[in-house]
């Protein structure tokens, strides 16, 4: 068991990145060297107590890096695998192999607000997973780009999103129920239509979401067969 973990670890270690799901290390291939590059120099600052810090910028660099991973259910299980390890081990190198592990995976996706909220809730149950403070204020920091990005009522003014995450969050955010989606292309720009009601006031509305730059990465691994993504609540 021990020999299996400290395997496994030697993986993560030498990959840096490269996961389990062949789509994410696919995805990675499309990273720009400086956006890789300052990506990393900007998850150190925040990683260091940075407050001075542009998150519009943090994001953008994401989106053209190898890291960008919009839909990471592959880190997702990778990460909760560590932490498990962490917290049952009795084997201190293991422990210490499964924190780096966890440190590396957690670091490349800083700017995946559905990473930053797993990496949030586990580190409210151990300190070792990380600081609620940080977590709490990434959060904040990259939702606020979501939100100040539109006002979703045209196309021209729709919210952009980078991952199904933060649409989900946005919904929930607007608090509104859903009762349909439609989601389409119109020219270079794909986009989701949410027909919502406002949970207070009832009132019936449309709510236009940006996913180009989300679909356009999920057609690069889906090159055989393209489709649009619907981001259905």
């Amino acid at each position: 068991m021990r020999l299996r973990y400290i395997v496994f670890i030697l993986v993560l270690s030498f990959g840096l990145g490269i996961f389990s799901c062949n789509k994410a290390a696919r995805a990675q291939e499309h990273g720009s060297p400086q956006s890789n590059a300052r990506y990393n120099a900007m998850s150190s600052q925040l990683l260091s107590g940075e407050t001075d810090f542009s998150y519009d910028a943090y994001r953008k660099y994401y989106l053209n890096s190898r890291y960008y991973n919009p839909v990471p259910e592959d880190v997702k299980a990778e990460i909760l695998n560590l932490a498990y390890i962490i917290q049952t081990s009795e084997v201190e190198e293991d422990v210490a192999a499964a924190r780096y592990g966890y440190e590396t995976l957690v670091k490349e996706q800083l700017a995946n607000v559905e990473i930053v909220s797993l990496a949030l809730s586990l580190s409210k149950k151990d300190k070792r997973f990380g600081s609620v403070k940080l977590f709490e204020r990434l959060r904040a920091g990259l939702f606020e780009q979501v939100i100040n990005s539109g006002n979703g009522t045209t196309l021209d003014d729709a919210y952009d999103v980078i991952s199904p995450a933060e649409a989900r969050m946005l919904l929930s955010y607007l608090d509104v129920s859903v009762l349909q989606t439609m989601s389409g292309r119109e020219g270079y720009y794909y986009y989701s239509m949410y027909d919502v009601e406002d949970r207070k006031t009832g009132q019936p509305r449309t709510i236009f979401v940006n996913s180009t730059f989300l679909q356009n990465h999920l057609d690069k691994l889906e090159e055989d067969k393209p489709a649009v993504l619907d981001l259905r609540y």
